[in-house]
């Protein structure tokens, strides 16, 4: 039996919310920023900076995991 990996996708406008309080990561630097407030649109304040749901995901792990949402096969 082959095993899949879980796949992720982006979070929504709505899950974002849930983000605010939280700490990611950097995936290149390594240093550690607080998701402070949602700014817009799929769009919140990661340290001094904006940063979209999709740029989350590609650049920002939470926990070591994709910033996003498992989705079941």
């Amino acid at each position: 039996e082959v095993i899949k990996e879980p796949t992720y996708r982006p979070y929504n406008n709505d899950e974002l919310n849930g983000l605010v309080g939280k700490v990611v990561t950097n995936k290149y630097t390594g240093n550690n920023k607080l998701v402070t407030e949602r700014l817009g649109p799929c769009a919140v304040r990661v340290g001094d900076s904006g940063c979209t749901a999709k740029d989350l995901f590609n650049y920002f792990p939470l926990d070591g995991e994709p910033c996003g949402v498992k989705e079941e096969s």
